[in-house]
């Protein structure tokens, strides 16, 4: 390009500042009156030094300017310093308006011409070459962005060197646009928003394609992929100023159908599904506001993703991933998902809240059913197992979710998992099991903070037992076994765990056995302990009177044994010093038929010395036999006793047992062994047990049993409500109830309840035979 001469204006003529244009740079300097006074005497002609002249150098400057624009438009380098070039500009637009104006529209003339001639063909070729967007879209994305860039600079340097014009023309013109936003406009309207063009459809297909592989999680190099699609998507929101590419639903249609496809896919590669989407969206987040585009833009998109990849189909992705997120390194994101729960309502009308809640319950029932299901398998204690599986759980609605609804569901869903029908019995006899192990340890192990943990532990379950009456009535047949039966009965811890579990029960009649069981022990240790025998002198005569209404069913010797005068002379005397004690005491009748609960110790001679045997009361009547001979015929011992043969042969293998042989068997000879060894001074002689049934079986009986009010109460209910109803369908009725209560019956419970309700005349059998009549 031909540089013209830059035309020396310090030895130039100047121009009067009365000439100059009202657009000139700076503040009003207002004359004086003087001086105004002085102007209005000359003529025009007269204010204007060398007229011809100064166009001349007008013109010039008017041609360099123009020359300069074309060689920053061609990217050529600028020859003159900027400060020079900005006088110029100054000079130019500072003597007419018109100048500007002339100015303005040469530039963008100019900027139009480079935009069609170079520009838009460069790229274009760009994207013609983009012929497989999978193998060469990295190469097309970088080479469009340095096409935008280059002309971005060009645009920024020629805004530069025509500060003076950008500014105080341009900028404040309302129909014209600044030099650089024109250049990005019409770059714009070349590129992007010309209907004859491809290019506007390739982007969008980029934009898609760099997107989606920048939220991929088996992408190699992410880094780099995120690092291009920023600077991308930046680009885009730079040319986009209509916002149809990347504004409104635009940007939509390239976000969604993407995060359908790896929604699909994140569903399939595991359980994390729902952190993976949250990232996703952190990350979504941050890449639009770093591209530039409106807070309200950025908050639209991310409502409609969070809809399309959790909401949606929020049920489905929680049974995926719930358990994931309960971990302790994906606690935030759990946080996260229930604040996002919290807002749906307001942005979609809809309440996941219940959802999670309810996706939350049938976790924690699942979660409680396995660990009893684990314990089962691994005979494990349950209950310590249990209880930090409840306070895992506790503490992640309490701490983390903070929520009432999350809290109490927690808590009904462990309820509903222990009452599972297939787990119920399960747990109950577990928990009086746990109790019963505990307090047959020994002292040492039961300090105070054991026992505290063992108290709550043992109230925690508890409290979620639904049919609390059920575990009362193995826990009353364990605790009394403990009280009569028990070596180191511990009155003090017992009665403490005992109130606990009263505690949570309440006043009412469930806990009333359980109260009169201690009330008797204590009564009985404070007024017959020891008492004194007559008959016995010298003898510690220990009694225990116990209501027997109030206690569990205790198995009798299945007769009346005939016992030795002594014994027997013994409970007598104590029968009537127990009448004796008050007019209401002549109205109890004491069954001493619980042999096998009597205990006695008995002071044996053998070869090795003397010896104290604890026998009970059916082992010292056939022991004490042997007090005046060494030998006794089988069928002598049966008729002196009076004893059945089944307990008879339980007690005499009781006596020869490897650890205590102290009878021995001869055939139908019964021998008492003076040279028998035993270890110790004081010798406990346990009854051998007879063939153990499960306890499951046994306990789900005497359960069913105790359900017998419930039944009848339903059936009464039934009967009230429907006057008259065939027997078949009281008897499906009144198990459907049941059932949905979450009991479980059978049939002969049902009929048993039906036929106690007719025999005391609650309900009647119709002439049919088969209709029932409800008695009023």
């Amino acid at each position: 390009m031909t540089s013209t001469p830059y035309p020396d204006f310090e030895d130039s003529p100047r121009l009067d500042e009365d000439t100059i244009s009202h657009l000139r740079s700076g503040s009003p300097n207002y004359p004086s009156s003087s001086q105004v006074n002085k102007s209005r005497k000359k003529l025009r002609s007269e204010r204007v030094l060398g007229g011809d002249d100064m166009k001349t150098k007008l013109d010039a400057v008017r041609s360099d300017v123009h020359n300069i624009i074309i060689s920053v438009l061609n990217n050529e380098p600028v020859s003159r310093s900027f400060s020079s070039i900005y006088k110029s500009v100054e000079l130019l637009s500072i003597y007419k308006h018109s100048e500007q104006a002339h100015l303005a529209d040469f530039v963008f003339n100019a900027i139009q011409e480079r935009l069609v001639s170079e520009v838009v063909p460069e790229v274009q070729a760009t994207f013609e070459s983009l012929t497989n967007v999978d193998e060469s879209y990295c190469d097309c994305i970088t080479s469009f962005n340095k096409c935008v860039e280059s002309w971005t600079k060009c645009l920024e340097l020629l805004e530069q060197l025509l500060l003076f014009m950008n500014r105080s023309y341009l900028l404040h013109h309302p129909k014209k646009h600044t030099i650089l936003e024109f250049g990005i406009i019409q770059f714009s309207l070349q590129i992007i928003y010309n209907e004859d063009s491809l290019i506007r459809k390739k982007i969008v297909i980029l934009l898609r394609k760099i997107h989606i592989l920048s939220r991929s999680t088996n992408v190699d190099d992410i880094r780099d992929l995120n690092e291009l699609a920023n600077s991308f998507v930046g680009t885009i929101a730079r040319l986009d100023f209509k916002g149809e590419i990347l504004g409104g639903s635009g940007l939509e249609k390239i976000l969604l159908p993407n995060y359908k496809q790896l929604k699909s896919t994140w569903i399939e590669e595991g359980n994390d599904y729902l952190r993976v989407a949250l990232d996703a969206l952190s990350a979504e987040s941050s890449f639009l506001i770093g591209c530039g585009l409106s807070e309200q833009v950025v908050m639209n998109i991310l409502k409609k993703l969070k809809w399309e990849l959790i909401f949606q189909d929020f049920s489905q992705v929680l049974d995926i991933s719930l358990t994931y997120m309960i971990q302790p390194q994906n606690i935030e994101y759990l946080k996260t998902l229930w604040n996002l729960c919290q807002s749906s309502m307001d942005d979609y009308a809809v309440d996941s809240c219940r959802t999670f809640v309810y996706a939350w319950g049938c976790f924690v029932r699942n979660d409680i059913e396995s660990t009893i299901r684990e314990s089962k398998l691994k005979n494990s204690s349950l209950i310590p197992e249990l209880v930090a599986s409840f306070d895992n759980l506790n503490k992640l609605a309490t701490e983390c979710l903070n929520d009432d609804a999350i809290g109490f569901e927690s808590r009904n869903a462990q309820s509903k998992a222990l009452a599972n029908k297939d787990y119920n019995n399960y747990v109950l006899l577990q928990l009086s099991k746990y109790c019963d192990n505990f307090f047959k340890q020994s002292r040492k192990t039961k300090d105070v903070n054991s026992f505290a943990q063992f108290e709550k532990e043992v109230v925690t379950v508890f409290k979620l037992i639904t049919y609390k009456a059920d575990f009362m009535l193995i826990y009353e047949r364990d605790l009394s076994k403990r009280m009569l039966l028990g070596r180191s009965f511990n009155l003090a811890l017992e009665r403490k765990l005992s109130e606990a579990i009263l505690g949570v029960v309440g006043e009412g009649d469930e806990g009333s056995n359980l109260r009169a069981m201690f009330r008797d022990v204590e009564t009985s240790r404070s007024l017959y302990n020891p008492t004194p025998i007559d008959c016995l002198p010298g003898v510690e005569f220990n009694a225990m009177v116990l209501e027997k209404k109030f206690w569990p069913e205790i198995p009798g010797s299945g007769c009346d044994i005939a016992l030795p005068n002594i014994l027997s002379q013994a409970l007598g005397e104590f029968s009537c010093k127990y009448e004796e004690q008050g007019e209401k005491h002549k109205f109890h009748k004491l069954d001493w038929t619980n042999f096998s609960l009597h205990q006695i110790v008995l002071l044996v001679e053998f070869d090795s010395g003397q010896k104290e045997l604890s026998i009970n009361l059916l082992q010292a009547s056939v022991l004490m036999l042997f007090e005046d001979v060494d030998e006794i015929h089988y069928n002598e011992l049966k008729m002196r006793t009076k004893m059945e043969e089944r307990q008879l042969k339980k007690v005499l293998s009781s006596f020869t047992t490897e650890r205590c042989p102290i009878l021995i068997l001869r055939g139908d000879v019964v021998i008492f062994n003076r040279s028998a060894e035993l270890k110790n001074a004081r010798t406990r002689v346990p009854m051998t047990r007879e063939r153990e049934i499960d306890a499951t079986d046994d306990f789900s009986k005497v359960i069913e049993k105790n359900r017998d009010p419930e039944v009848r109460a339903a059936l009464v209910r039934t009967m009230k409500q429907s006057k008259s109803i065939l027997y078949a369908e009281l008897l499906a009725n009144v198990l459907h109830t049941m059932e949905q209560r979450g009991t479980s019956l059978s049939v002969h419970t049902v009929k048993e309840g039906i036929e106690y309700l007719i025999s005391n005349e609650y309900i009647r059998r119709d002439a049919d035979g088969v209709t029932l009549v409800y008695v009023p």
